[in-house]
């Protein structure tokens, strides 16, 4: 037993051993230090002949030295010892075929693939290297070839793979819907090779490509499987209205489950597209055979409606449609998110501060669960910081740490109890919560947690902090939703404390609130002067950001979009923003393909 247990320690150093030089040839390859990178695989193939992932990757290292000969020896050794190895035939013509031998790479090509004829069984490996070789067209002949001579042979996800490196995209499409028909469980790998393929919109060839398939076999063979897929595919545009006329169809043809609509309504809401949210909500109200499912459609309904209002006339509205809600289904704690909406709708929409605190002391008297509880006490410290009463609302928030110490909304609190000593001017104590949320589980409160404990160590360097009060001020004013002073709080900074420190700060909000209140030329212009003079600031990248959404989302300006990207993309690797500005760069790049979120 204990020679067993030290050969087994001796196999897994073995392999741990050269998992670390397979890491560092690789590292050489990739930095271009062929010959070191040909030492260490030399001596691993060495010691496993018969690993052929060995050998293939000596035959790259010594192409990219241009080294023929090395390769035409390590072939012939290979193919001595295993005469098998009739894969590697493809490997002669492609090396004859870079010094410019294409008579004799047909030859040996064509070789490989009457081999195929006598030993079918070896198309998957011939056809592997021809693709290998970027060879598509003849390793689509060695898979279809495999597939004719053998019946049990399977290169449908092979076949379907090389129609996408050829551009043969309804091919493609078609062969993996195949696929799925025939493994429905295949389904959620094809969805991910699809976006590989397809663009934001439905103008990119690929989308249109597979919009068609399905479409087709939609009308050929009419099943939900079809237009579930052309759902799915309708919400990679962002076409939620044409996706919940698919998802509709699914309904309607079983009448069980409503519950694609309303993962389709969650998706709406979250993506803010308020238009095509209402459409599917209201098709849920009116339709959802349970209560449940019907109240939860009609708040969200009012939480849109509250949300965009912008007339006395729709404040009124709204107020009678919470009316009818509450008349409907009374106010005990099954309406609570319904009464945590109905609060904030009369706190920002109505400035009835007091009845919106009413509202929500009345839900305190319930026999509330403890998440439940937490969520009416931290908007109840939100109206109280409204009115100013940051010592009530710093014990409401406090109350929620000690409550659920280990929930994200624990986490939430402290945010607010840094926030609200922040607001009323001790910054130090702000500091001290803004520390232990720098390493929050939640990416967003601990980015906001930064960028907030950055402001007030970036600008603590006069004693007095006059400048950072009015700085906080002005964010309180934003949290109070009092955009025009908040405004002109920060242009007041920038004309008072011109050079300090606050200045990038005080340029960066001011643009986020006049992007809000829909001003996008004055946003443009503070994030392009934040960007100008203030190169070196870390706050550099939200400003590229910034502006390069509002130049593909609000002006449709796509080359200035794409430029902005591009800087951030180069200046700011260490950017939050870096993955989707890459993302979103490719995209307006006009790539073929598109990297996967």
């Amino acid at each position: 037993m204990r020679i067993i247990s030290l050969f087994a320690l001796l196999i897994c150093g073995l392999a741990q051993s050269q998992n670390v030089d397979i890491r560092l040839a690789r590292n050489y390859m990739e930095q271009g230090e062929y010959e070191k990178a040909r030492s260490i695989y030399t001596d691993l193939y060495t010691q496993q002949r018969n690993n052929v992932n060995y050998l293939y990757t000596l035959i790259e290292v010594n192409s990219e030295m241009e080294d023929y000969a090395s390769i035409d020896s390590l072939i012939s050794a290979a193919t001595k010892r295993n005469a098998r190895l009739k894969q590697l035939l493809v490997d002669r013509g492609a090396m004859r075929a870079v010094q410019g031998d294409t008579i004799t790479a047909r030859k040996y090509y064509n070789e490989a693939l009457d081999h195929i004829i006598q030993q079918p069984n070896m198309a998957y490996a011939i056809g592997a290297r021809f693709q290998h070789y970027s060879l598509l067209q003849e390793a689509l002949k060695s898979y279809q070839m495999g597939m004719e001579l053998n019946e049990r042979a399977n290169y449908n996800a092979q076949i379907a793979q090389v129609y996408g490196e050829l551009g043969r995209l309804d091919d493609m499409f078609g062969a993996y819907l195949d696929m799925i028909d025939a493994n429905p469980n295949f389904r959620g790998r094809a969805q991910s090779i699809f976006s590989r393929y397809l663009r934001d919109d439905s103008e990119g060839v690929a989308n249109q490509a597979l919009r068609k398939a399905l479409l087709r076999r939609s009308q050929e063979n009419p099943q939900d499987l079809y237009n579930s897929l052309l759902s799915w595919l309708f919400v990679q545009q962002g076409d939620y209205k044409k996706a919940f006329l698919q998802e509709k169809a699914i309904y309607l043809r079983n009448l069980e489950s409503l519950r694609g609509i309303q993962n389709l309504a969650n998706i709406t809401i979250k993506e803010k597209d308020n238009s095509a949210a209402r459409m599917i909500l209201r098709y849920l109200r009116d339709n959802a055979p349970d209560e449940r499912s019907v109240r939860n459609a009609e708040e969200y309904l009012l939480k849109l409606d509250a949300g965009e209002i912008s007339t006395p006339d729709e404040v009124t509205a709204v107020q009678e449609g919470y009316d009818a809600y509450f008349a409907k289904y009374g106010t005990d704690k099954r309406s609570l998110y319904a009464q945590l909406d109905y609060a904030e709708f009369l706190a920002y929409k109505k400035n009835d501060v007091l009845t919106a605190s009413q509202v929500l002391r009345d839900q305190m008297k319930l026999k509330l669960g403890p998440f439940q509880k937490a969520q009416v006490q931290i908007a109840l410290g939100d109206l109280l910081v409204l009115q100013d009463q940051y010592s009530k609302a710093l014990i409401l928030y406090t109350q929620v740490m000690n409550a659920l110490p280990n929930d994200k909304i624990a986490q939430t609190a402290q945010y607010k109890v840094a926030q609200t000593s922040y607001y009323k001017g001790d910054f130090d104590w702000a500091l001290t919560q803004l520390g232990v949320l720098e390493a929050s589980s939640s990416k967003l409160i601990a980015n906001d947690a930064l960028e907030l404990a950055l402001v007030i160590k970036d600008n603590s360097t006069d004693t007095a902090r006059v400048a950072l009060k009015k700085f906080a001020r002005g964010n309180l004013a934003s949290f109070k939703k009092q955009p025009q002073q908040a405004m002109a709080i920060y242009e007041d900074i920038l004309t008072q404390h011109k050079g300090e420190e606050i200045e990038d700060e005080a340029l960066l909000y001011l643009a986020r609130e006049q992007e809000k209140a829909g001003d996008t030329d004055a946003a443009l212009a503070n994030y392009n002067k934040l960007i100008e003079l203030y190169q070196d600031s870390i706050l550099v990248d939200d400003a590229y950001y910034a502006a390069a959404q509002i130049y593909e989302r609000e002006k449709g300006d796509l080359e200035n979009a794409r430029a902005y990207y591009e800087r951030l993309i180069f200046d700011h690797a260490d950017s939050i923003f870096f993955v989707d500005a890459r993302e979103r760069f490719r995209i307006l790049r006009g790539d073929t393909t598109r990297t996967p979120s």
